[in-house]
């Protein structure tokens, strides 16, 4: 083989071996993108879900506040509270408030359902297992509330309030956060346990972005 030859075949082979190693990088740099994408994916689906759980916590939490502030509790419109008693006033401000108090908490819930759908679908169902506990103290809490209205009601036939307020007086009492002494008060103790477990699951998730 002529040395022009042999020239031509160091040449093709240098550009064959550059090739392969722009190849090589691009791959590297590619695979590189795509964990960077999804460790960016999984910092904001994780900080959005924190976010909305610490909001559902505050608002179940605010739904047991003892204290009601007059502006949570509306009057009647005038046409109705002339022909109402004191105790029906009192009732309908007292209804009126828990409805909000609750709204704000659906709110929450609201917001919170796709992100929990995308959670399942990129990492499974173990996110979706661990808000079961959030949503199944917020129900019972829920019906709690129920009960204790229509037992108080005085619109309701008194049979059905006596049967209600018998219902009500079965089941734990929750309705109220009056403990000064948090590790006295059940409910709160589980529902600030089912918040850190969350916590404790998603938080590596936005550790693992900063590095």
């Amino acid at each position: 083989m002529s040395c022009p030859e042999i020239l031509s075949v160091l040449k093709d082979l240098v550009l064959l071996i550059a090739s392969l190693v722009g190849i090589y990088v691009a791959i590297r740099g590619l695979n590189t993108w795509r964990r960077q994408l999804d460790g960016q994916a999984d910092y904001d689906l994780s900080r959005r879900v924190l976010v909305s759980l610490f909001k559902l916590r505050d608002r179940i939490q605010n739904v047991r506040n003892p204290m009601m502030m007059a502006y949570e509790m509306p009057q009647p419109p005038e046409d109705e509270r002339t022909r109402m008693s004191n105790e029906q006033i009192r009732f309908y401000g007292t209804r009126s408030a828990y409805e909000s108090r609750w709204n704000s908490v659906d709110e929450v819930r609201l917001a919170l359902y796709p992100d929990l759908l995308e959670s399942e679908a990129i990492w499974g169902a173990e996110l979706k297992d661990l808000f079961s506990v959030v949503f199944k103290l917020q129900h019972e809490l829920l019906i709690h509330t129920k009960y204790f209205l229509d037992s108080t009601n005085p619109d309701s036939d008194p049979d059905m309030r006596k049967s209600k307020a018998e219902i009500y007086k079965k089941q734990r009492d929750i309705i109220y956060d009056l403990s000064t002494n948090e590790e006295d008060d059940e409910f709160k103790l589980e529902l600030l346990k089912a918040v850190g477990d969350i916590e404790n699951y998603l938080k590596p998730k936005l550790k693992q972005q900063k590095l």
